[in-house]
């Protein structure tokens, strides 16, 4: 008789939701009391003479709970890596109804509309950058600087998946489907820059050429990032910032008037068969694409924005004609174009076909399911817990201050004898698969970041030693060599820049890494 499906030496009750139930009870408690002042307030100017104090009182009351309502709706919004993937879209729901009649409250005589469910969907993919990029940038200042690391941290974390790949390899991904499945186009990996350096108040473009047609997937060739009226470069076909003359301003990028200037700029990244595909005069006049999307623009989110303060506040808006004006006067920009990026591709993701293919790439984070119990209880899926926790930089636990980002990645790693002892269909299996896979190759990123270089090694060369590896080859390769470099050991590094892994060839960001390394 075979098993039900087990993880190892785990509990149901370790991994249940700690803060749901006093979340809801709490905010039951607040809207009940807001209810009854509200009452209050409303009934009392039918007293005669009425009082003014008490009027003003119950005004003051009414605004308390209203704003303890709104930072226990905030406060839940940030927590959905406490959710399962299947309830978090509930729970977001649930908060925007919060947000919404705590706004009212909070904003009263200032008429607005409301937020909707997509809002919060959106403001779910937000908090998701917001805390990524914190992370990321840590206590650098410098505005160049930070782009850096926000530059590092997708190129590290977001394996390039190849231009010109089907549609099924690559369909239409929003922002929160790169950061979760942690792959993306190029032009995927430009647009997650952008939107992660708004949350740092940086302003990121893309550049376009001038003939460049289609919205959704212009002729592009690089991110920009402007400071002091410059735009410095940072092309993610190569994984590398253009490297700028010697001694051009102490930062070692090259802004776009030097590129359009020097050559010589561009032509340090020709390859012996593959010359870099942009020339100096290609670049002179190029065109400004702006992410202004309609949940970057709505008033709506504006006055929810308004509302946020210390560490909850996000950029939730832009001045969409400001930004334009803003990167229109840079030299070498002929053009500063609006870009609804996010508007494009959320059409493109409910297309039948593209809204099965995502529901596919989802499955791992939906295992185990509830037919997969242990001792009678459901187990909350890991994959998703832990991966959301991932991208959001969250790998100390709040309440214990201890590293529990590992334990949730090894909880998704089930033995093999329990993996064959399953008693699940085979689309379940393959979810299973997918979520080890994806946990194994994750918990290498994860002990890069937290300098434990030994285990790092480990775990990218068990992904690179499984010719069933849930197609991480290219990620694992590549950050193994950044592995290498960060141990100090630059042959060790070249050599896995350089080699062919699982009869795959080197890619291009393995092949310039290898050269920055070689000099």
């Amino acid at each position: 008789m075979k098993r039900r499906f087990r993880f190892p030496d785990q509990t149901a009750a370790a991994y249940r939701l700690p803060v749901a139930l006093p979340y809801a009870v709490t905010l039951l408690g607040m809207v009940t009391l807001l209810g009854t002042v509200v009452g209050c307030d409303s009934g009392s100017a039918g007293v005669a003479g009425g009082s003014s104090g008490a009027q003003s009182s119950e005004a003051v009351e009414r605004r308390e709970v209203g704003a303890q309502l709104f930072t226990s709706a905030v406060d839940m919004l940030s927590r959905t890596d406490e959710f399962d993937e299947g309830s978090t879209d509930a729970a977001v729901a649930q908060m925007v109804r919060r947000l919404n009649e705590s706004l009212d409250v909070l904003q009263s005589g200032a008429a607005g509309e409301p937020l909707t469910e997509e809002d919060g969907k959106v403001l779910r993919e937000t908090i998701w950058l917001r805390d990524c990029a914190r992370y990321a940038v840590g206590p650098e200042t410098d505005a160049v600087r930070r782009g850096e690391r926000l530059f590092d941290w997708v190129v590290r974390n977001i394996q390039q998946i190849p231009e010109g790949a089907s549609a099924e390899e690559a369909p239409p991904l929003l922002p929160w489907h790169v950061l979760l499945f942690g792959r993306g186009t190029p032009l995927d990996q430009a647009w997650l820059f952008q939107l992660l350096a708004r949350q740092q108040r940086l302003d990121v473009v893309l550049l376009a050429y001038p003939d460049s047609k289609s919205e959704i997937s212009p002729r592009w060739w690089c991110a920009a990032l402007l400071d002091g009226g410059r735009l410095y470069l940072f092309d993610f076909r190569l994984g590398l910032p253009i490297a700028g003359p010697a001694g051009a301003g102490g930062r070692g990028i090259a802004t776009l008037d030097e590129a359009a200037a020097n050559d010589k700029l561009l032509r340090v990244f020709d390859l012996p068969e593959k010359p870099y595909p942009v020339k100096a005069g290609e670049i002179a006049k190029m065109v400004a694409l702006c992410e202004t999307s309609s949940a970057y623009t709505a008033p709506r989110m504006a006055r929810l924005e308004s509302q946020l303060t210390g560490a909850d506040r996000m950029q939730l808006t832009v001045d969409a004609a400001k930004l334009r004006e803003r990167v229109g006067k840079c030299a070498g920009i002929a053009e500063a174009r609006a870009w609804p990026m996010r508007d494009l591709r959320f059409e493109a993701t409910r297309e039948p076909k593209t809204f099965e293919a995502l529901k596919r790439r989802i499955m791992p984070f939906r295992v185990p399911d509830k037919s997969m119990l242990m001792e009678g209880h459901y187990v909350s899926p890991p994959l998703w817990k832990a991966r959301v926790r991932h991208v959001s930089g969250k790998y100390v636990d709040t309440y214990t201050q201890t590293t529990t980002l590992n334990g949730l990645y090894q909880l998704a790693r089930p033995p093999d004898r329990d993996m064959e002892q399953r008693n699940v269909g085979p689309d379940t299996w393959e979810g299973l698969m997918r979520m080890k896979q994806n946990a194994t190759y994750w918990l290498g990123l994860t002990a890069y970041d937290l300098k434990n270089y030994e285990a790092a090694t480990m775990y990218f060369d068990l992904v690179l030693k499984d010719g069933v590896n849930g197609g991480w080859t290219a990620g694992a390769r590549y950050n193994l060599g950044r592995t290498y470099e960060a141990l100090g050991n630059r042959d060790k590094a070249l050599e896995t820049y350089r080699a062919t892994f699982l009869s795959l060839p080197p890619d291009n960001l393995c092949l310039q890494r290898a050269r920055q390394q070689a000099k």
